[in-house]
């Protein structure tokens, strides 16, 4: 199934958000979502789309060449309407954007470490990415333990990803900062 079909599945991030605020974690007021440009698209156009107040965007590159719509609020709850507007944006044919690839929110958890809830537009799928933040940036290495477990907190919640093979470290995504 193309990924335009499947950015409603994203909107299910809200059930997530209240999950993850009841077990102690607190939103970075951050989120991004990824997106394979069309060639020779200019970045996805966000005039008219109804995003709420609070929240503020902008267009960034990444160096793999994708293009980012990064977002930001002062309300967690206002992320995810942003990121299903921007997605059904960037989906629109008559736009000719591209085609959406993944959209991420970023929290602490209850010691303070860094992750990402992330979702597939390809599958329709969240998973979560936790980066060790280490002093040595060239070592790269993911908290394991602490996905699995943030699977397993919101399994019932989201439609959780279940091969591990697909998901996809996201080293320096924007709204993961």
């Amino acid at each position: 199934m193309p990924r335009r079909g499947r950015q409603d599945g994203l909107a299910a991030l809200a059930r997530g958000v209240q999950r993850l605020n009841s077990s102690g974690c607190v939103g970075t007021g951050s989120a991004a979502m990824a997106y394979r440009a069309a060639e020779g698209a200019a970045p996805a156009s966000l005039a008219g789309v109804a995003l709420p107040a609070s929240v503020s965007y902008r267009h960034v590159t990444d160096e793999f060449g994708f293009s980012w719509v990064e977002l930001t609020s002062g309300s967690d709850d206002d992320l995810v309407p942003a990121l299903v507007a921007v997605a059904a944006a960037v989906a629109d044919p008559d736009a000719g954007a591209g085609d959406p690839l993944c959209a991420l929110m970023g929290w602490r958890g209850p010691a303070g470490r860094l992750f990402a809830i992330v979702f597939r537009f390809d599958t329709g799928t969240f998973y979560p990415f936790v980066p060790e933040l280490d002093a040595d940036a060239d070592t790269r290495q993911r908290d394991n333990l602490t996905e699995l477990r943030l699977r397993d907190l919101l399994d019932w919640t989201l439609p959780m990803e279940r091969d591990l093979r697909l998901w996809g470290a996201l080293w320096d995504a924007p709204g993961l900062r």
